[in-house]
Parts: structure tokens; C-alpha cells; sequence
């Protein structure tokens, strides 16, 4: 005996399943996009405190000459960090963007086949139909 599985039932868990993996997608976009802020953020204060280092220096003012060099560090490790955590979410994003083109795939397969089923129930159905209304005409032609 063939088994019998409901095609509407797939569809709804492939669907589901586009739509976590969206959700995953988007929920990593928005990280990295706040890693781009900071490494913004830590980029425009390494400028201000360059810049300010460079005008303290032309004024001859070195009182905390050793204190700025050490923040300014601080600041290129910060920056380091970021880059580096926002190549780790990149590839995180890579991988995301392939499963949600991989569910997209399944969902579509699935669509696919339960066309085709529907197109195969329909054909069947319109054969017994038509086997039917001949035997109809077969059973008053005779009774004539």
C-alpha cells in the first residue's frame, strides 16, 4: 500500500522553516551593522585624539604626552577587535545568506511537486469523469 503524506503540510514547515532562517539572517545583519557603528565611532575618536595629540605637539604643550599615547592605543586595540569580530560575523552572514537560499530551494521544490501532484489528481480525476460519461452513453444507447 503507498503511503499517503499531505503536501500542504511539507510546504507549511519548508515555509516555516525560509522564515526562522530569515529571521537568523536579519538578526545578524543588525549585529554587524552595529559593529560598523562602533569601528565608526572608535575610527572618528582615534582622529580627534590623533588631531589633538598633533595640535598639543605644535603648541609645545606635552604635559600628558605618555596618558595620550597609551588611550590612542587603547583605541587601535578597540579598533583591531571590532574588525576582527566583524570578519567572524561576515562569515557568519556568508553562511546564514546560503541557508536561507538553500530553504528557499526546498520551499520551491516542494511548491513544484505538489503542482504536480495537483496536476496529476486533476488529470485522473477528468479520466474517471470521462470514463464515467461514456458509460453513460454507452448504458442509453443500448437502453434505445
Amino acid at each position: 500500500m503507498k503511503k499517503i503524506f499531505s503536501l500542504e503540510t511539507l510546504l507549511k514547515v519548508r515555509k516555516q522553516k525560509v522564515k526562522m532562517v530569515q529571521a537568523d539572517l536579519f538578526t545578524l545583519r543588525k549585529k554587524s551593522q552595529l559593529l560598523e557603528q562602533k569601528k565608526k565611532e572608535i575610527e572618528e575618536e582615534i582622529d580627534e585624539t590623533t588631531e589633538t595629540i598633533r595640535e598639543e605637539r605644535l603648541r609645545g604643550e606635552l604635559n600628558f604626552q605618555a596618558l595620550e599615547d597609551r588611550y590612542l592605543q587603547k583605541l587601535h586595540n578597540a579598533l583591531g577587535t571590532v574588525i576582527e569580530n566583524m570578519a567572524v560575523k561576515e562569515e557568519a552572514l556568508s553562511a546564514k545568506r546560503m541557508r536561507v537560499s538553500q530553504a528557499f530551494k526546498e520551499k520551491k521544490v516542494v511548491e513544484k511537486l505538489k503542482e504536480k501532484h495537483f496536476t496529476l489528481l486533476s488529470k485522473q480525476r477528468e479520466k474517471k469523469e470521462r470514463a464515467l460519461y461514456d458509460e453513460i452513453a454507452q448504458r442509453c444507447t443500448y437502453n434505445r
